[in-house]
């Protein structure tokens, strides 16, 4: 398994998420410095020591771009396993990221989303945020996904090919994801996972770039 983590101007929450999965579990951790800056380098440098594989822009790009990054760094590899993306700033429990990419079959073409719950320790503008979001994709696809902005996401690395030809380098890019596996018919599933911070950005889907796969 790997697991890929666009990172940009990291802090110690980085350093323990990896400590915790080197620790616990047999997966290798891939990172995107997405322009972090000179300051950063020694961050990195620490994690590149603890095992983790490193790539460095030069200038941040945005999480897409940054994903794009790492997807096209599996593929020269050849890597044939399960790829999960994640955050790694305390949106994401160790655990959680592991038992997501456990869920993937080898060859089989799906996402796996792991969707938070929206429960009361959730913030208001959190839970309105889900409520729109979720919305305004089944409005545009005729399906209900309960979390669309979840950065925990897993796939086959044989999909590696058609992520790669989803547009959008920023925020937008995963939002982009979910349009194009309506359009495809790549099927979605959801893994409720335990909601440990709720960043939520909504974007407007009648602006979004289709791909034409």
């Amino acid at each position: 398994m790997f697991i890929l983590i666009p990172s940009y101007k990291p802090t110690r929450k980085l350093t323990n998420l990896v400590h915790q999965l080197n620790a616990y579990y047999d997966a290798c951790v891939l990172i995107i410095d997405d322009g972090s800056g000179p300051a950063y380098s020694h961050f990195y440098e620490r994690l590149a020591d603890d095992g983790c594989i490193v790539l460095t822009h030069e200038t941040n790009v945005g999480r897409g771009a940054a994903l794009k990054t790492g997807f096209e760094f599996l593929k020269e590899v050849g890597w044939e396993g399960t790829v999960v993306t994640a955050e790694g700033e305390g949106q994401h429990l160790a655990s959680d990221i592991i038992r997501i990419g456990g869920r993937i079959n080898t060859n089989a073409k799906k996402i796996l989303l792991g969707s938070r719950t929206f429960n009361e320790s959730a913030s208001l503008r959190s839970r309105i945020g889900n409520v729109i979001s979720s919305a305004a994709f089944q409005m545009s696809t005729g399906h209900r996904i309960d979390d669309t902005q979840t950065s925990l996401r897993a796939f086959d690395a044989r999909m590696l090919d058609w992520l790669l030809q989803i547009p959008g380098n920023r925020l937008e890019y995963e939002m982009n994801m979910l349009l194009a596996a309506a359009v495809d018919r790549v099927p979605l599933e959801e893994i409720y996972i335990e909601t440990a911070q709720a960043n939520y950005y909504i974007h407007n889907v009648h602006q979004i770039q289709l791909p034409s796969l």
